[in-house]
């Protein structure tokens, strides 16, 4: 991996300067945003504090607020070029420019600048494929999971591909519901969306909950997480994509968590689904824009989830 340029530092573009204590600055930028975004959000400052030289990311955004507004924006630049360097994508480039963007942005709210950092991201460039199986290999990753031998296992694995195909989970809603936010005779489990602090109730199809069920008996009633490793732990994010992914190759495909998702919505579209019931499934940020005309009545998103899922027995 390339190593950050030993040249670069921002103490060195700053001329006339006086220390700041941007501790509060950063605690309002990360109140009420939730855990993940929050740790999502560190993790990219701490980048931009790894590429300077700095010790944390309050030191380092301290010094980026610290330099007038054209050697700020040159610091950008830098790190930006860096970047790109390093062969990331641009989505990742864009969107730890933008943490900085924010971060400057809360500073002149707060009178402690008076401009805003106005380095371009850069322009979205088509990576690797990241569409999910279809649904004829989905089918072949469920009758290989039928065939193992390990009971928990077997139990387990079926019940995460039904909720992963059935509701278009991510991979995060999936390994944080617990127990309790499993009611099977509601048809219902509750979850944190992408960026959300507050659970949210998604329906379940007739044959997810078949599997839920048998996978709940074998785990049993304990309180803690549905889905654990074969330890009794929960299991963790690096754990579910292992899972999916070595299901995937034992049947010649491949296969992520957030692959199901995609297959999930794109077996909703062919089975004729329009767009905007599907996006009451998805749960996406901008399903807002959609509440003064839906009917929340005819129970869409248990339509849909049913539709998708068919029939069809895990």
């Amino acid at each position: 991996m390339t190593c950050r340029p030993t040249t670069f530092s921002l103490a060195s573009l700053a001329e006339n300067t006086t220390p700041v204590d941007i501790g509060r600055l950063m605690q309002s930028f990360l109140d009420g945003k939730s855990d993940n975004t929050v740790k999502a959000y560190q993790k990219d400052l701490n980048s931009f504090a790894a590429f300077c030289g700095e010790e944390d990311a309050n030191k380092a955004g301290a010094a980026l607020i610290q330099l007038p507004h054209g050697k700020a924006n040159l610091a950008a630049l830098e790190y930006r070029n860096f970047m790109l360097a390093q062969n990331l994508s641009s989505a990742t480039v864009n969107r730890r420019l933008a943490a900085l963007r924010s971060v400057c942005s809360l500073a002149r709210r707060f009178g402690m600048i008076q401009w805003e950092l106005s380095v371009d991201g850069v322009k979205h460039e088509k990576r690797k494929d990241m569409r999910g199986p279809t649904v004829d290999d989905f089918d072949k990753i469920v009758a290989y999971t039928r065939t193992q031998v390990n009971d928990v296992k077997r139990l387990r694995d079926l019940a995460m591909l039904a909720l992963f195909f059935s509701d278009g989970l991510r991979r995060n809603e999936l390994l944080t519901a617990d127990l309790e936010d499993l009611n099977i005779e509601a048809g219902t489990i509750r979850v944190v969306g992408k960026g959300k602090k507050e659970k949210v109730e998604l329906p379940i199809p007739a044959g997810c909950i078949d599997a839920l069920k048998r996978w709940i008996e074998i785990r049993g009633d304990q309180p803690g997480p549905i889905f654990v490793n074969l330890k009794g732990v929960r299991i963790s994010g690096r754990g579910v994509y292992h899972i999916i992914n070595t299901l995937g190759k034992h049947c010649g495909v491949v296969v992520r968590p957030h692959g199901l998702r995609h297959t999930c919505f794109t077996a909703g579209a062919d089975a004729g689904i329009p767009l905007h019931e599907l996006k009451e499934l998805s749960r996406h940020a901008d399903i807002r824009t959609l509440e003064g005309y839906l009917d929340k009545k005819d129970d869409t998103a248990r339509n849909v989830a049913n539709k998708i899922s068919d029939g069809r027995i895990f």
